[in-house]
């Protein structure tokens, strides 16, 4: 392949420079000026090609056997994906997590037939993907398997049974451990067992972690995790850094003055963000954790019992009974048929349509699709996406799974459609708070780095074909929160692997991505001892 005539921006955060550029089999062979034959040439005049991009911050996971060719993400140039994000992975699999996984797969005719991070890892390759892959292991996973979904401090015994768990995901190509402390198993571990579990990476790899509280506790979840972070001595990767709520808004400043202070002493650290001011996750997050001790089925029954649900009333007072203090919260997706009119709406309308209070209303979605509706949350705020993400160490993650756009996924956050264009619309050349060279770093080399991979991510000889060729001027993101399921605009050509997966907006329907794994060779030979 000849990709003639454009501007390299090679993803170090170096000046453009105008070549060509030739590429012979997977691997980029040459950068200069060429001519003559080629058994494909483009042409990238006024154009720019950049490495594709590495979505660092993933949850497409098992859904990839849903959507193997991963429309959404790879029209916007994204040519790796890391899941296993936010304290779950598709696999290792407690019974609890394989219930879950298979019910959520059946719609779509695939089952589970994988128990291992191996197992997984060797049936998406037989299935062919549209883009690479790599996952970490989620800490989820390991509690499920050794101590359920109890609310209790791990054994030392049971410690050491999770590290080993771990050590053998890492083994089999996980690229890291990740922690999600809102989410039940996560949420019942403490700073002792997380450093124990993330003592497993000294070997290599890197610490993932969704911080416990994003809000009015901003500052000491992140003391939390710079803690695991220094008794495990593993690299720390902060995920979606953001203050939620408008009363917290800023606290972000204070949160990174304490992240680079823990970078001045030595630590590494780095983090993601994407460009919204809307989150996205499961309505049951916002239920209290003793409401999810012991698994999806026991919160469901809790939830049919008044006494339950008068303690949660007794706990969150006004915030049970006034629908206004829901109004930044909207419905995303609901599973129930009866509820479906309901996506896209404000958790204030719906408690008015539906003629009762706040907590009547979560019970009921809860209730109606077995746990599994989920929502958008409307708070946060510009000013604190743009502090977090002109830091030279922070990344950029969807936080979302790739989508094919035919399928009814309710009403998606537009971040799983159009994040990775926004950032060089909105960010470079709309406000101009970051340069395109550094915007591009932010999206290839440093997650490259950060996942340890030096033959991904840049524009070099010997480097992996994975490209993408776009319009500096028109590049943009078309999809909103009313309208999320829209490919972006001005991306001409995608690259995986020496192979053309979209052109002209359209998937070429070519399948040439990898699974990739861990390239540690230290970690590889610790283990093998």
């Amino acid at each position: 392949m000849l990709i003639h005539g454009g501007t390299i921006v090679d993803g170090t955060g170096a000046p453009p420079q105008r070549a060509d550029l030739a590429v012979r089999g997977d691997t980029i062979a040459e950068i200069g000026e060429f001519s003559g034959a080629a058994e494909e040439t483009i042409n990238a005049c006024g154009r720019i090609v950049s490495p594709g991009f590495i979505d660092l911050h993933s949850h497409s996971d098992h859904l990839l056997l849903i959507n193997p060719l991963a429309e959404s993400k790879v029209l916007q140039g994204v040519t790796c994906e890391v899941g296993g994000n936010c304290g779950f992975s598709a696999a290792p699999l407690s019974e609890e997590r394989k219930l879950n996984l298979a019910e959520s797969l059946a719609a779509h005719g695939a089952e589970v037939d994988w128990q291992t991070m191996g197992g997984f890892l060797a049936r998406l390759e037989r299935e062919g993907l549209g883009l690479n892959f790599a996952t970490l292991v989620g800490h989820g996973n390991l509690r499920g398997i050794v101590v359920g979904y109890e609310d209790r401090k791990a054994a030392l015994g049971e410690i050491e049974e999770m590290r080993g768990q771990a050590r053998r995901a890492l083994q089999e190509g996980a690229f890291g451990i990740s922690a999600g402390l809102i989410y039940p198993p996560g949420c019942y571990a403490d700073v002792e067992e997380l450093a124990g579990v993330c003592s497993a990476l000294r070997g290599g790899g890197f610490f993932s972690i969704h911080i416990r509280d994003e809000g009015a506790h901003l500052l000491e979840a992140i003391e939390e995790a710079l803690e695991v972070a220094r008794r495990s001595r593993a690299p720390l990767q902060l995920s979606h850094l953001k203050a939620t709520g408008e009363e917290n808004w800023g606290l972000v400043r204070k949160a990174l003055e304490r992240i680079e202070n823990a970078r001045a002493e030595g630590m590494e650290i780095s983090a993601d963000v994407y460009p919204y001011t809307a989150t996205n996750t499961v309505l049951c997050a916002v239920l209290p954790d003793w409401m999810k001790v012991g698994g999806k089925q026991a919160m469901l029954a809790r939830l049919r019992e008044k006494a339950m649900l008068k303690r949660i009333e007794r706990e969150w007072g006004e915030r049970a009974r006034k629908a206004s203090q829901w109004k930044e919260y909207v419905i995303s997706r609901s599973y129930a048929v009866e509820y479906k009119g309901l996506e896209s709406k404000p958790m204030s309308e719906v408690c008015r349509e539906i003629g009762e209070g706040p907590l009547e209303v979560i019970a009921k979605l809860l209730l109606a699709d077995e746990g599994r509706t989920e929502i958008m949350r409307f708070c946060l705020c510009e000013e604190d996406i743009e502090e977090v993400l002109c830091r030279p160490w922070v990344m950029v993650g969807s936080d979302a799974a790739a989508k094919d756009l035919r399928k009814d996924w309710g009403h998606p956050h537009p971040r799983g459609f159009g994040t990775f264009p926004r950032i060089l619309a909105e960010y470079v050349r709309r406000r101009g708070v970051l340069s395109l060279q550094e915007a591009i770093r932010k999206m290839t080399s440093l997650p490259a780095w950060r996942l340890g991979m030096t033959d991904r991510g840049r524009i070099a000889p010997r480097c992996k074909a994975d490209l993408v060729i776009f319009d500096p001027d028109s590049i943009a993101d078309q999809a909103t929160y009313a309208r999320a399921m829209q490919p972006p605009r001005g991306i001409d050509w995608v690259i995986v692997n020496g192979v053309v997966v979209a052109r002209g907006g359209e998937l070429t329907k070519a399948r040439p991505g990898r699974v990739l794994r861990t390239p540690n060779k230290t970690f590889t030979a610790q283990t093998r001892q």
